[in-house]
């Protein structure tokens, strides 16, 4: 039996390659390595039921679900020439050209993961934990905006000077100016194809949060909770510019950024260490 993906490309497979087995298992391979990741994880991850509505799934139910998403998402690393890898390559040229025709006025960091890397889990999802991709490639990013704070806050927690300059206002009311800061932050990017793991998080005390209980109990039994991250040691290229042409600003954005990548994290929950990134 051909493993189980979205019933789409199963169809598509059998019309195309006709009943037998083998030539379904061959499609099936090639469709799954050409897939948009983040598109089978929005709308055709196998986490539904059988059932007539289809039973609702839950996060305590999906490991198995979460487990071959990541396992076929980790394969497309392994195809060098593979359409997602080509789309991903693309990103990188194109950025990389964009600081090459500023003149020195941009900037790269290429900082790895010292602790798994989760982002978008609040995001709807059938599991009740999402995640993020880009939309164009499926692969996990970080959006500028979200490297603009996380340099923001390091420029915050160090008291540095001319932050307005770089970043912009930060409150904006109806008597002050609104303008852009000098320095642009583009989507950060894994350097190469990364791996996704598969976490989890136990609630040992379900009924007690839950309000159904008044105190917590040690006879409560833990929900395991799963979810997706981004593997440590995998390395996310950083780039900006500056629109003066500065070089100095966009060299001091990167040094935020450094520090707030290696202190503040980056994604979802940097409080408990997920995100953190070398030095």
């Amino acid at each position: 039996m051909a493993p189980a993906i979205f019933c789409h490309q199963r169809e598509a497979v059998e019309q195309l390659l006709g009943a037998k087995e083998q030539d379904k298992r061959v499609g099936i391979e090639r469709m799954r390595s050409a897939s948009n990741a983040g598109l089978v994880w929005i709308r055709y991850l196998d986490v539904w039921g059988d059932g007539l509505p289809p039973d609702i799934p839950r996060s305590a139910d999906s490991r198995g679900a979460l487990t071959t998403f990541a396992r076929d998402f980790n394969g497309r690393g392994k195809l060098p020439t593979s359409a997602p890898i080509k789309l991903l390559n693309a990103v990188h040229a194109r950025q990389a050209r964009a600081i090459e025709r500023l003149s020195g006025s941009g900037a790269t960091l290429q900082t790895a993961l010292e602790t798994r890397f989760a982002t978008g889990l609040g995001g709807p999802h059938p599991t009740d934990i999402g995640f993020t991709f880009d939309r164009s490639i499926g692969v996990p990013y970080l959006p500028g905006s979200s490297v603009k704070g996380i340099a923001r806050a390091a420029a915050r927690l160090l008291e540095r000077p001319r932050q307005e300059d770089l970043f912009g206002p930060e409150k904006i009311g109806a008597d002050s100016k609104a303008w852009a800061g000098d320095v642009v932050f583009l989507d950060a990017y894994p350097a190469a194809w990364p791996q996704l793991e598969v976490d989890v998080i136990n609630c040992h005390h379900p009924a007690y949060y839950g309000g159904k209980a008044g105190y917590p109990s040690e006879t409560e039994d833990p929900i395991p909770v799963y979810f997706l991250t981004v593997a440590k040691e995998t390395t996310f290229a950083f780039r900006v510019l500056s629109r003066s042409g500065a070089a100095e600003n966009a060299g001091s954005a990167i040094q935020l950024l450094r520090f707030g990548l290696s202190e503040l994290g980056a994604g979802a929950k940097t409080a408990v260490g997920y995100g953190a990134f070398a030095g």
